[in-house]
C-alpha cells in the first residue's frame, strides 16, 4: 500500500490550476517547516508525519508538479532556464544532530540530501538550487516552538543568537537569486557549515 499517494495527490490537484494559467515558473522558494522541540520519547507519533510533511514530502512533490514549467524558455526567449531558481529551507537542525530535534532534525536533513541530489541533476539546464539554512528567527513559529523546548536545546542553540525576519529574509534572497548552492548567516552559520559540508559540490 501506498501511504505517500494521497500527499502527492492532493497537491497535484491544488495546483492544476495553477499550471494550467502559469507558461514558466521562474523562482520556487519551498519556505515551510516547524519545529516540535521535545525528546524523543517525548514526542507524539504523528509529530513525526507531520514534520516529514512539510519539510520534505510536501516540497519534492510541489516541485515534482512545477518543474517541467521551469524547464521551458520564455515564449519571448527573454528568459531561459540557466535563469531560474529554486530554494529549500533546511535549518542549522539539518546540518547538526541537536538535542530535542528527533523528527525535525530527520525532516531538515531529508530535504538536504533531496536538495543536494537535485543540484546535480539540474545542473546541465542551468537552473540553480539553494539550500537554505536560517538562523533562528524571530516568528510566530519559533516562539510556538519555544513552549516546550527542552532547556539542553535551548543552551545549544542560544550561541547562534535570535535572528530579526526582514534581516533574514533580505539575506536569503539576495543568495537565491544570485545563485549560491547553500546559503547561512553569521559567524556561526558560516562555522557550522564549513564544518559539515563534506563533500557537496558547489555551484558559485
Amino acid at each position: 500500500m501506498n501511504l505517500l499517494r494521497p500527499l502527492y495527490t492532493i497537491i497535484l490537484t491544488n495546483l492544476r490550476v495553477l499550471t494550467t494559467i502559469l507558461d514558466v515558473v521562474d523562482i520556487l522558494i519551498h519556505c515551510a517547516g516547524f519545529a516540535v522541540a521535545k525528546t524523543f520519547l517525548s514526542t507524539p507519533a504523528e509529530a513525526f508525519d507531520e514534520q516529514m510533511a512539510v519539510s520534505y514530502l510536501g516540497p519534492a512533490h510541489v516541485t515534482k508538479v512545477l518543474l517541467p514549467k521551469m524547464l521551458i524558455p520564455a515564449a519571448d526567449g527573454s528568459v531561459q532556464p540557466k535563469d531560474r531558481r529554486i530554494a529549500f529551507f533546511s535549518s542549522i537542525g539539518g546540518q547538526l544532530s541537536i538535542y530535542g530535534y528527533s523528527g525535525y532534525a530527520a525532516s531538515k536533513f531529508a530535504i538536504r540530501g533531496f536538495a543536494g541530489v537535485l543540484r546535480q541533476e539540474l545542473e546541465p539546464t542551468g537552473i540553480l538550487v539553494t539550500t537554505v539554512y536560517p538562523p533562528d528567527t524571530d516568528t510566530p513559529g519559533f516562539a510556538n516552538e519555544n513552549k516546550d523546548k527542552p532547556h539542553v536545546t535551548e543552551i545549544i542553540s542560544g550561541p547562534a543568537g535570535l535572528w530579526s525576519p526582514d534581516v533574514v529574509a533580505a539575506h536569503v534572497m539576495h543568495d537565491i537569486l544570485v545563485g549560491r548552492a547553500e546559503s547561512v548567516q553569521g559567524v556561526v552559520g558560516w562555522a557550522i557549515l564549513l564544518a559539515t559540508s563534506g563533500i557537496s559540490l558547489p555551484h558559485e
